[in-house]
């Protein structure tokens, strides 16, 4: 091979890469120029679904988006000792990880249900475990009442 065919594949192997490396970027930029939308009109914070009437059974039942390096929505608000069910829409690999209640869910599927009782009152962060996730900002706020 010569010199400038070599120069040609690490130049086209460097435009792929960034190219790779931005496109997740782009696609975190977009979503939160768009939560940041929603965050202005209040609505980022979720507020559970009673899914019984029985209190007793009563189950907090919240949607959840993740993806790239985010949780939609990011806050939460709980009841203690009532059991939740947060079904997780997904894309890529992650985890849903609450280290002072013990939970860590995988999510790996494009579909995923995360299922606990919290049994402490306060406010904790919930975040993706994979490497890098949580410093990319994969964090989210769970307020316990």
């Amino acid at each position: 091979m010569n010199k400038t065919t070599i120069w040609v594949v690490i130049v086209l192997v460097l435009i792929a890469g960034v190219y790779f490396m931005f496109s997740d970027v782009e696609k975190q930029d977009a979503l939160e120029t768009n939560t940041e939308t929603t965050e202005q009109a209040g609505t980022e914070q979720a507020t559970p679904v009673l899914i019984s009437e029985n209190s007793e059974t009563t189950v907090q039942e919240i949607n959840m988006v993740t993806g790239g390096f985010f949780f939609s929505p990011n806050k939460l608000t709980l009841k203690k000792d009532q059991p939740v069910k947060i079904n997780v829409e997904n894309s890529g690999v992650h985890t849903f990880t609450i280290d002072e209640l013990g939970v860590d869910v995988p999510l790996t599927g494009p579909s995923g249900v995360v299922e606990f009782t919290p049994t402490k009152s306060g406010t904790f962060e919930y975040y993706c475990a994979i490497p890098g996730h949580k410093e990319r900002g994969q964090i989210g706020s769970v307020t316990v009442i």
